[in-house]
């Protein structure tokens, strides 16, 4: 009741404080920071293990297997996934959202140094990265023809200049 009062009886008073109010939500949205993804870290971090001239079972036997035993065993770890294919062995570590990134990243890089001994000689240098959802690409664009050159001739003389046009990129 004591609003609705003071709106009947003082208009003008009831007008200038509505102004001023949105003056003020207009001068703080102009300076409010707006970001469609906001940086976020998630705690996941990719061994890619290469393994030359090995067959999915060999990769999975002698590889990924080795290496999800070796991580799992980390403080922290909510979910290991592992994909075993031709030549390669990638491991997924997925840490709980409190962990450090960085910390876990170099958490796997200590387990994999240890577990390096009951991995075959043949395969190459284990490749540890954090995975940055950032560093995703915002859009992709595919283009299928009958001709491979023919569609490459229209992605770069077609379609590239157009997207730098539009979005103002200097080719």
């Amino acid at each position: 009741m004591f609003l609705t009062e003071i709106s009947i009886r003082r208009p003008v008073f009831t007008a200038m404080v509505t102004v001023a109010l949105m003056t003020l939500g207009l001068l703080g949205a102009r300076h409010l920071g707006v970001d469609l993804y906001p940086r976020v870290d998630f705690p996941v971090t990719v061994v890619v293990t290469p393994y030359p001239g090995a067959g999915p079972e060999e990769v999975e036997q002698l590889v990924t297997k080795p290496i999800e035993e070796a991580v799992s065993a980390i403080n922290g770890v909510e979910k290991v996934r592992s994909f075993s294919r031709d030549s390669v062995s990638t491991v997924v570590v997925e840490f709980g959202l409190s962990t450090d990134a960085k910390e876990a990243s170099s958490d796997v890089r200590d387990r994999l140094a240890a577990a390096r001994g009951k991995l075959p000689a043949e395969i190459e240098e284990p490749i540890v990265q954090r995975f940055d959802f950032a560093a995703l690409p915002v859009v992709v664009y595919a283009l299928a023809g009958r001709d491979p050159a023919e569609a490459r001739r229209i992605a770069e003389d077609v379609v590239k200049p157009r997207f730098e046009a539009v979005n103002g990129v200097a080719g």
